[in-house]
């Protein structure tokens, strides 16, 4: 794998979305696949950021899909539309969020949602309302992570886990991927198909990067589980690390898909 990103944690959300689309490519590569689109079909793209995933749809099936993304963050569906335009793909954009999807009852054929689940209070109401949108026989596919997941090769092996945690906690839903099965089955689909995949990453800035370590260590301080002392110690102890060319990390994320009954 390529390391892409070598910068402090970015601020800007629509690059650091698709940078993390860029690094990410071959897990997203497979969940796409795992879609199991054909050519006439409806695909809702629900929290779609700056459209990574659809643009790799309308070039994988030119003209054969009806695309819709739906974002609520402007500045990343300003950024969809301008690259679609650019691209000269045929896509639909509309501003809404996952609780009240602005599409009418069975009007999509396929649902699909990457990495938005760890952010919701109420993710069964959010699949909920993603199998409402589509016709009976449709499919939904949820791709996420799960924060438990993530491992770090650090010489502080225990103060590390105490991070992971902290890390998982923080998260609104940091448990996600591992609860994403047995939402599908309560909410009634069916064929319910569920797969792990993991990314590994074996450079320490950008897994610092990535998963916002630096940012995870100065909140420890603020909410006075770790000294600024230890803080400090535990990043120099990662440099080290790295400077070693030792340092490794990994986190699994979960793709399900289901069927809507009908």
């Amino acid at each position: 794998m390529t390391d892409v990103l070598a910068s402090p944690y970015p601020t800007n959300p629509v690059d650091y979305l698709s940078r993390i689309a860029e690094l990410f490519a071959g897990y997203k590569q497979r969940a796409l696949d795992f879609l199991d689109c054909s050519a006439g079909e409806h695909l809702v793209d629900v929290g779609c950021g700056p459209g990574d995933d659809l643009l790799v749809l309308a070039k994988a099936f030119p003209e054969q899909l009806t695309l819709t993304g739906i974002e609520l963050d402007t500045a990343s569906l300003n950024s969809a539309r301008a690259r679609a335009k650019a691209a000269g793909v045929r896509i639909n954009f509309l501003q809404g969020q996952i609780r009240s999807l602005p599409l009418p009852d069975e009007s999509a054929d396929v649902t699909h949602c990457d990495r938005m689940f760890q952010h919701l209070e109420n993710p069964d109401a959010a699949l909920k309302e993603m199998i409402r949108v589509i016709k009976p026989g449709g499919r939904v596919l949820v791709v996420d992570v799960d924060w438990g997941s993530l491992i770090l090769d650090h010489p502080s092996a225990d103060r590390t886990d105490e991070l992971v945690d902290f890390i998982r906690d923080s998260h609104v839903n940091g448990r996600a991927g591992r609860k994403l099965r047995g939402a599908f089955q309560r909410a009634g689909l069916k064929d319910i198909q569920a797969y792990a995949d993991s990314v590994s990453i074996n450079n320490w800035n950008v897994a610092k990067t990535i998963w916002g370590l630096e940012d995870a260590v100065n909140r420890m301080v603020s909410d006075r589980i770790w000294t600024q002392h230890q803080a400090e110690h535990w990043l120099h102890e990662g440099d080290l690390h790295a400077e070693k060319n030792e340092f490794s990390a990994a986190m699994t994320g979960f793709v399900v898909r289901g069927r809507k009954a009908g």
